[in-house]
């Protein structure tokens, strides 16, 4: 998990696949282009057993905060107001965060890997899958 700590920064121009991914959550074609341009640094830090994740979005929108412990299940809520329970675990050399929508009975899974200063977040929702790549800064 440590090579997963400190703070990474998106590069939209490296997203593929955010129109499927973003259609299959329900997001408008407005939102999933604002998705696709959108840029922001995630952080993630230790203390004890409690991991925080937080993320600016350079002001575009709100920024977000939640602490979780590998393998418990917290309360999730995105920028773009769906709501899912996330538990998150360390598979081997990924990280891996898992969303259940119960409301709309929807899950979704991050897989995240880090090789060197990139790491490489991969999103899934059925068939639809939405990469991202995020350097160390």
């Amino acid at each position: 998990m440590d090579s997963f700590l400190g703070s990474w920064k998106l590069d939209p121009s490296k997203n593929v696949g955010m129109e499927v991914f973003g259609k299959a959550m329900g997001l408008s074609q407005e939102q999933i282009d604002n998705y696709n341009k959108l840029s922001y640094v995630v952080n993630m830090t230790k203390d004890g057993d409690s991991y925080t994740v937080a993320v600016d979005f350079g002001g575009a929108l709100p920024n977000r905060s939640y602490t979780i412990k590998l393998g418990e299940t917290v309360d999730y809520s995105s920028p773009a107001g769906v709501n899912a329970k996330l538990t998150v675990v360390v598979d081997g050399d990924k990280l891996v965060e898992t969303y259940i929508n119960e409301e709309k009975n929807t899950k979704w899974i991050v897989q995240r890997t880090v090789s060197g200063s990139e790491m490489t977040a991969i999103t899934t929702l059925g068939d639809a899958k939405l990469t991202q790549g995020l350097t160390k800064v």
